[in-house]
């Protein structure tokens, strides 16, 4: 938070919010490679489509969006079930 609270008064020193400001909830996947990761699975990529599934993390990320730039205020790293084939078809 220090970095962030450093960048934000270098970028905006008189704290101004944008008319257009919002926060923002990233996931954003972590490809890792090797299984013998702690908590690491095949995570669902919805952007990559059919071909979506890779070995890593799923890194959530909330930030603020002040009109001129990202700032992250908190993040966590998912992993996800293996789903039975019935299930993923659902998905």
């Amino acid at each position: 938070m220090n970095v962030v609270k450093t960048f934000r008064k270098l970028i905006n020193p008189q704290h101004k919010v944008a008319a257009n400001s919002a926060f923002i909830l990233d996931d954003t996947i972590v490809k890792k490679t090797g299984r013998r990761i702690e908590q690491i699975s095949f995570v669902h990529d919805h952007v990559a489509g059919k071909q979506g599934s890779k070995l890593g993390f799923k890194n959530l990320t909330l930030g603020l969006f002040d009109g001129k730039s990202f700032i992250p205020l908190d993040f966590s790293l998912h992993s996800e079930k293996r789903l039975k084939v019935k299930h993923r078809k659902q998905q």
